[in-house]
């Protein structure tokens, strides 16, 4: 175990060594309250945390009109695999943007709605909808995105 200052943050760092590769973590030397106030944060890369994972905008934009279940979203986000979309309704649900209601019913339902914090940030996905387009239209490259037929909310 190594301890590390960067921008006046203390990291800990593990070492973990097998027969082919070199294993390195590192954790931050005390609470998450502690490393925010130490550290410069940005408020676009704060955003970009919460909305920039691989389906994330496609999940709050299809939960902005009504609950869904996980096969409906996975219908309506088809190149996400079962794996990836799980991992990003869990991210976005540590994260507050989603609420998850577990029924106690056989076979098991759950549904996915979002969070005020989450319907908060629908202005946000609509204006870089909207400059996408305009983009998009000044190259000359025809949109076939579902997101120009409707504005949720």
């Amino acid at each position: 175990m190594t301890h590390f200052l960067i921008y006046d943050t203390i990291l800990t760092c593990y070492f973990q060594k097998t027969s082919t590769h070199l294993f390195v973590a590192y954790y931050p030397f005390g609470n998450y309250g502690d490393i925010m106030e130490k550290t410069n944060i940005c408020p676009v890369g704060a955003t970009l945390d919460l909305i920039g994972g691989k389906y994330k905008a496609l999940i709050l934009w299809h939960l902005a009109e009504n609950k869904l279940r996980f096969s409906q979203l996975n219908k309506q986000i088809p190149s996400a695999t079962a794996k990836m979309l799980t991992q990003q309704l869990r991210e976005m649900e540590a994260q507050n943007l989603i609420h998850r209601e577990v029924y106690p019913v056989v076979p098991p339902k759950v549904e996915y709605s979002l969070t005020e914090l989450g319907r908060s940030l629908m202005p946000v996905l609509i204006a870089m909808r909207d400059w996408g387009s305009e983009y998009l239209q000044a190259n000359n490259i025809k949109s076939t995105c579902f997101m120009m037929n409707k504005t949720p909310l």
